[in-house]
């Protein structure tokens, strides 16, 4: 599947340099700065950063964008107290869209928004920027030492965060050793697709002191997001749980607030 997702992803990555040539993108913005990525997660506080999800390879079909428009569930996240949005912009398996992105920054000038997507082509980090995105995902499973490291690199010099994501000790290893301010525990196993919580227990205590850490995956109830502040654990990326319930506003606001 994963084979499957990064071919449709070279196309796709072809098919935008055609529309959105890189000699405009590069020099070019559709929106303003927003708020840096980093400063979102006060220590005190519940910080959730809230995905607009409508499918997935496991999944399926999460939710009907017909029934809640993809720039409403930014809204209600926004309302009810999401500290960033994650949007998936991967179109077949994961049934994203740039416009969903650009209409919620559009909404949501302030709020961080990462796009989330298969960065494999340094010009993905430009459109990104372009379309109104300030954080960019590395999956470091994908990427080898040389190219994580350049990504890191080009993201910096746009002025782009990067959520550095690692599902294992040695990925983690290499988050650190370039860097990363930010570092994404993934619960999820890619290949099984399986979702196992210990994996972000483990991983905790290997975290330098100063990166902020972000739980992501599986996370379902508030007894969960308890235990993992408790460990340490500074922010959650929670999508599926949100948009499965129907209401994602509202099943965001009874996390945050039990």
């Amino acid at each position: 599947m994963l084979e499957k997702i990064f071919e449709e992803t070279g196309l796709r990555v072809e098919r935008d340099k055609k529309k959105y040539p890189l000699e405009r993108i590069a020099s070019e913005r559709l929106f303003a700065p927003p708020d840096q990525f980093e400063s979102v997660f006060p220590v005190d506080e519940i910080n959730i950063i809230s995905e607009i999800k409508y499918g997935s390879p496991s999944k399926g079909r999460i939710f009907d964008p017909d029934i809640i428009s993809p720039v409403e569930v930014a809204n209600q996240y926004v309302q009810n107290g999401a500290k960033a949005l994650s949007i998936l912009t991967e179109p077949k398996y994961f049934k994203g869209s740039y416009q969903y992105l650009m209409d919620a920054r559009r909404a949501n000038p302030r709020v961080p928004i990462l796009m989330k997507d298969f960065y494999f082509d340094p010009y993905q980090f430009y459109l990104a920027r372009y379309i109104g995105a300030n954080v960019v995902l590395l999956l470091v499973r994908y990427l080898d030492a040389v190219q994580l490291k350049d990504f890191y690199d080009l993201a910096c010099e746009l002025g782009l965060s990067a959520l550095v994501e690692v599902h294992d000790a040695n990925e983690l290893e290499a988050a650190i050793n370039i860097g990363a301010k930010v570092i994404g525990v993934n619960n999820r196993n890619l290949e099984t697709l399986k979702v196992d919580l210990k994996t972000a227990e483990e991983l905790y205590a290997m975290i330098p002191a100063g990166v902020i850490k972000i739980c992501e995956s599986g996370i379902y109830e508030r007894t969960e997001i308890d235990a993992f502040r408790k460990i340490g654990y500074d922010g959650f990326l929670v999508g599926t749980s949100l948009m499965k319930d129907g209401e994602p506003g509202a099943a965001l606001s009874k996390l945050i607030h039990g």
